[in-house]
């Protein structure tokens, strides 16, 4: 005889875990599959939210803070806008360890009327109440030891967390910073690319005239760093893209003549050049500082080589400018 309730708790954490929103549940086909091959009752929606959502999350909160126990931490702190245009506020800890790296925990994630340094400080502190006990909170104020936040100039005035919090050190993410280079290098090259296709126009042109030219990348707005990513396809590859865009006519669209004429355009070609040879590492850098578990003394020493680098001319001088502004924002 098996247990319902366990039935249910279990199949919600599953969900949960596997990122399915819990209306699935109600779906006629596989409510039908699940029954055929457990002999179960499958519970609805409303069944499992109301009774098993909130349990789980008081048993995850219990084992982040039995992780977490009396350890020093860090945080780890970002706010975005999500695809309903809300404010979000997300707040990480991890505990330090000498041994290896902490593993991180989403402890809070909020909405904001706006995301300004006091929603964000206030955003902290209510993570780390949830935290800890009211009884616990002093003794855990001079537990938490550093706090990575964008470099944004109303989140570098989250400072004011000092009070709450004396031992705490300011960090930007170096991840972010990379990026913010990258979105320069986007701004100064900028009407000096290539006018980017999409994978589905572009591969009916490489069957017949360059079989073994690889699908262009497709830059994401706001991840600079794919930007880069693109120039660096075009520089490798542009003759290859030169031939492909012979079989497409002037008529077609809009596209194609303006790749057309930015390929054959000298100062597109010449752009294109100097970010590939000068900037071409930032995406592979920026890819390695995402990298899972890297020790903070690897991550600054591979920023501390993009530092070393020799960028000629006055585009250079404006990359290094960017690079100081974003590393000196850094409080850290």
């Amino acid at each position: 005889m098996y247990d319902k309730s366990e039935l249910n708790e279990e199949l919600c954490e599953a969900i949960i875990k596997a990122n399915n929103p819990l209306n699935k549940l109600d779906n006629e086909g596989l409510r039908t599959f699940l029954k055929k091959y457990t002999g179960k009752d499958i519970p609805h929606e409303s069944t499992i939210r109301n009774n098993y959502v909130d349990p789980l999350y008081e048993k995850t909160l219990e084992n982040i803070k039995k992780d977490i126990s009396d350890s020093l931490v860090w945080l780890s702190v970002d706010e975005t806008t999500d695809s309903c245009g809300r404010y979000m506020v997300h707040v990480i800890v991890a505990k330090f360890s000498a041994a290896e790296a902490g593993r991180g925990h989403l402890i809070l994630r909020k909405e904001v009327e706006r995301t300004t340094h006091t929603t964000t400080a206030r955003t902290v502190r209510e993570a780390l109440c949830v935290l800890r006990r009211s009884e616990d909170q002093k003794r855990g104020e001079y537990k938490v030891l550093a706090i990575v936040m964008a470099s944004a100039a109303y989140i570098l005035k989250a400072e004011c967390l000092r009070v709450f919090y004396p031992k705490i050190i300011h960090l930007t993410c170096l991840t972010q910073g990379i990026h913010r280079v990258a979105e320069e290098v986007r701004a100064i090259t900028r009407g000096q690319q290539p006018y980017l296709f999409g994978k589905e126009g572009f591969h009916h042109g490489t069957k017949s005239s360059e079989p073994d030219c690889p699908l262009p990348p497709e830059p994401i707005f706001t991840r600079w760093g794919t930007w880069i990513s693109a120039e660096n396809y075009y520089a490798d590859n542009h003759r290859k893209v030169e031939e492909v865009l012979k079989g497409f006519e002037d008529s077609e669209n809009l596209a194609t003549a303006k790749a057309k004429d930015a390929m054959k355009n000298s100062s597109v070609l010449h752009s294109l050049s100097f970010t590939r040879v000068h900037l071409g590492v930032l995406p592979d850098l920026i890819e390695k500082l995402e990298t899972r578990n890297m020790g903070v003394t690897k991550a600054v020493a591979l920023v501390e080589g993009l530092r070393t680098q020799c960028w000629p001319g006055p585009i250079g001088e404006r990359i290094r400018r960017k690079l100081g502004a974003v590393l000196h924002r850094n409080p850290g």
